[in-house]
């Protein structure tokens, strides 16, 4: 699997993180196999330089939503 691009949320009994492959996506918590995925093109990013001090984007889960900011653009996932 790719490097992260993000933190690691968790939404129940699934971690969501974003990927420096461009895609976000949940992981199940019991048996760590990608359940789901989704295309975000702004996770791809030239200058990762940060990403171990500050991740630029952190997927956050509410409302059994889940909202990801990447770029200019403000995702809400179900």
């Amino acid at each position: 699997m790719e490097e992260t691009a993000s933190a690691v949320s968790i939404m129940g009994e699934t971690a969501v993180v974003g990927m420096k492959d461009g895609y976000l996506y949940g992981i199940d918590l019991r048996t760590g196999k990608n359940i789901w995925k989704c295309e975000l093109d702004e996770l791809i990013e030239g200058d990762m330089d940060h990403f171990q001090v500050y991740p630029k984007w952190l997927p956050v889960c509410g409302e059994n939503m889940i909202y990801i900011a990447a770029g200019n653009t403000l995702y809400a996932l179900r």
